[in-house]
């Protein structure tokens, strides 16, 4: 058994897989749909998949962030700041 070994080949089923991905979430405090350990059933392929939602959830955050600090602008600041490359890369 090690980090290639898949979950359900190893004898474990939809109740399991659904509270290993509450655990997960719980412990790394990310959001994976269950879906995530069916289509990566192995340690090594669930670490990848974590990673990748990390990064896209702050790419989102940071989206987010961008548009809350353009709320009051008017629409030519908004103009000037989305060309202002300095301003996105924050």
């Amino acid at each position: 058994m090690g980090s290639a070994s898949n979950f359900f080949i190893l004898g474990s089923h939809s109740i399991l897989a659904s509270r290993l991905i509450s655990s997960l979430q719980d412990t790394f405090k990310i959001e994976l749909p269950l879906r995530t350990l069916f289509e990566a059933p192995t340690i090594a392929a669930m670490a990848a998949a974590m990673v990748k939602e990390k990064e896209q959830g702050i790419k989102v955050q940071r989206i987010a962030e961008l548009l809350l600090s353009v709320a009051g602008y008017s629409d030519d600041e908004v103009e000037s700041r989305l060309q202002d490359s300095r301003f996105l890369l924050g």
